[in-house]
């Protein structure tokens, strides 16, 4: 039988394989995915004989010789643009295509030649070959496997094996399609890649149907759906089903925001058009709406300051006239005398109403904090004077001061931590009473070594020392400040919470929640570090611990008076405020200066004019009607030079002035101002 005879015989023999056997599984019975099936296959060869017959019956010439239906079938086999051979059991191939023989050219012809030596390079057959399984197993197989190419390293080839019968219904071969399908894995590659992309993304996204089923979710939307008690082939919660079905009927966008949690989630539900289904897309917000809260707070405090800049200026020049005349009044008052001790009250109360306007300057960040050696004890008693008047007589006010150790701190933001305690304490009591204990001792922190009984925050009495542990300080010596209440506590949930900004745990209008983050803060920049213990019902007690400086001030230092500089130079005083420029002009002279006082910066400028050697130092207040006191100091120093300027102000802003700068301004005196205070401060630039 010739060639063209093979192929008729062929044709039978797939057609006759195609219909007996069970095609288009694997051995386990499933068919992979994203290929053409097995049934596809074998139906593509039943109509290819099918069509064969058909096709030679229709266009067979009447007495032609029969053996043009067989060249007719070589054609058609021929022009099959996938591979297609027939091997015996041994796997020898018997006939291939011209796609076959085309394609492997370099080993053409391929007839008689071992498959796995053409085409695989090996001189035995491959463990995965669908040939050898068809011909086993009597059924099909198929497999795809990657194919070494030089021109393509990535390429992949699908083999599916039949087997072959002869006439008598043996199996004696096998027959092998062939297809390139290096295109189509990549195409799966980017479809799994790309359906990857959702699930990969760190933000929710959903698919919803029509109807408000969840068609798909991805990790990242799980908040939503815990909190939506729902999952992915469940329906949307009420709402947001009908939110969904709105979407879809209008086409149009819609925006919505859901809390889970302690997160806060921005929603858009997003209609596809023409396809029946609503994508959402979430996005968490929690940190922009907690920025959003900061602005504001801080858009706030900014006119807080604004406004308080504004009244410590009125307010330090009314301070100034008070301490004074009060000053004034004393140096003429016989010593121990009832008089003498009420201005000395008065002074005092001028005292601490300087260092209160100080303390709101500082909040609104209106003047430079400074950390120096400091008595908190003094800062203790102080505070502790303001809540007694502020305090409720339900809430009784009690103290147990143990140290004078120093501390390298800032009164003020010491002043303000205490007072924020306090004040949160007196909350937590504000319906019952009850008792506010504030306490200050030393204590020695010593390292973990098995002395101390507990752990951290163990608590000892040695030899008249207070010893503790804490795993987060350093060994040495410590003052602890304490604070305590018999309010109604705090749950462990909630102090996990407590200085995180904006947590509180009072109603709207009681409190922003910047109290304890504040505290928190200032603890920080001063190197210690706070700690509380709480139970509900029990009250709360919170502990700072900040290092302490070997220098200690004597008692006899700390209450020295200072002595007042005397001089006999001319001076040049200048301030708007009448009383303010009488006080400066009797308090300098009182001291043997010559004093010259206007309270017009422009007066003041055509005085120094018409006589710039007779001055050695002028004293200008800072904000002045036409010419500002920066503004006066560069006009003097055009006309001479040298001569030194004091600035008195409200508040010390590097941004208004600066010492030693170009207009000449040798020191920068912050209002009320003591005698004592001015007087040095004109020592100061003029002994140089």
């Amino acid at each position: 039988m010739d060639k063209a005879a093979d192929y008729k015989t062929l044709g039978c023999r797939i057609e006759r394989s195609g219909v007996e056997d069970s095609v288009g599984k694997e051995p386990d019975g499933a068919v992979r995915e994203g290929h053409p099936s097995l049934e596809s296959l074998q139906e593509r060869c039943v109509l290819f004989t099918k069509g064969f017959d058909q096709a030679s019956r229709k266009y067979k010439p009447v007495g032609e010789d029969p053996r043009h239906d067989a060249r007719f079938l070589e054609t058609v086999f021929n022009s099959m643009q996938d591979g297609l051979i027939v091997m015996d059991s041994d796997l020898n191939i018997v006939c291939a295509n011209v796609y076959m023989e085309t394609t492997y050219g370099e080993n053409a012809p391929l007839t008689g030649k071992r498959c796995y030596t053409v085409f695989w390079k090996r001189n035995r057959p491959c463990p995965w070959c669908p040939a050898l399984r068809a011909i086993d197993t009597v059924e099909a197989h198929r497999e795809i496997v990657p194919y070494p190419s030089e021109d393509n390293p990535m390429k992949w080839m699908e083999l599916t094996a039949f087997p072959l019968r002869n006439t008598d219904g043996r199996i004696e071969g096998a027959i092998e399609y062939v297809k390139d399908v290096t295109e189509s894995k990549r195409a799966e590659a980017e479809i799994r890649r790309l359906a990857r992309f959702s699930g990969e993304n760190p933000h929710p996204v959903m698919r919803i149907s029509g109807e408000g089923t969840i068609e798909y979710a991805n990790d990242a939307a799980a908040p939503l759906l815990n909190t939506w008690k729902c999952s992915v082939n469940q329906a949307l919660p009420g709402p947001w089903s009908k939110m969904s079905r709105e979407v879809l009927c209008s086409g149009l966008r819609k925006d919505a925001q859901v809390k889970c949690g302690k997160r806060i989630f921005s929603l858009t539900f997003a209609p596809v058009r023409n396809s029946g289904y609503v994508n959402i897309y979430g996005l968490d917000i929690t940190e922009l709406k907690q920025l959003a809260v900061q602005l504001r707070q801080a858009q706030k405090m900014e006119a807080m300051g604004t406004l308080a800049s504004g009244i410590a200026h009125d307010f330090n020049n009314i301070l100034s006239a008070v301490i004074g005349y009060t000053e004034l009044s004393m140096e003429g008052v016989e010593k121990g005398s009832v008089l003498e001790s009420n201005l000395g009250e008065v002074l005092k109360a001028g005292g601490r109403a300087k260092n209160l306007v100080k303390q709101i300057l500082t909040f609104t960040r209106r003047t430079d904090l400074a950390l120096v050696p400091l008595q908190i004890m003094d800062v203790v008693r102080e505070a502790l004077k303001l809540l007694r008047a502020s305090l409720p007589s339900t809430i009784e006010i009690r103290s147990k001061i143990e140290s004078d150790s120093v501390v390298v701190a800032d009164s003020t933001q010491i002043h303000q931590v205490l007072m924020n305690l306090c004040t949160n304490a007196a909350h937590a009591m504000r319906e019952d009473g009850g008792i506010l204990e504030v306490g200050l001792r030393d204590v020695v922190c010593e390292p973990w070594n098995g002395l101390l009984q507990g752990t951290r925050g163990a608590c000892q009495t040695i030899m008249g020392e207070t010893r503790i542990v804490h795993l987060d300080l350093s060994p040495g010596c410590y003052t602890e400040l304490s604070v305590s209440d018999t309010g109604h506590g705090m749950t462990p949930e909630v102090m996990e919470n407590i200085f995180d900004p904006f947590f509180t745990t009072k109603k709207r209008g009681e409190g922003t929640g910047m109290g304890l983050s504040q505290v928190h803060g200032i603890v920080e920049n001063h190197r210690g570090t706070i700690r509380v213990q709480s139970d509900p019902g029990k009250g709360s007690t919170f502990r700072i611990y900040l290092p302490v400086v070997e220098k200690r001030q004597s008692q006899a230092t700390r209450t020295e008076k200072p002595a007042l500089p005397y001089g006999n130079e001319h001076i040049l005083f200048v301030d708007d405020e009448v009383a303010l420029a009488d006080i400066g002009k009797k308090s300098l002279e009182s001291l043997g200066y010559t004093v010259d006082a206007r309270t017009s910066s422009v007066e003041a400028l055509e005085l120094f004019k018409s006589a710039p050697e007779e001055f050695d130092v002028i004293v200008s207040d800072m904000m002045m009607p036409k010419i500002s006191g920066k503004k006066l100091a560069e006009e003097i120093r055009r006309i001479r030079p040298g001569i030194p300027v004091i600035i008195c102000t409200g508040f010390s802003e590097n941004v208004l002035v600066k010492e030693g700068d170009e207009s000449g301004i040798r020191a920068i005196l912050v209002k009320p101002l003591m005698t004592h205070e001015l007087a040095a401060g004109i020592r100061k630039v003029l002994d140089v």
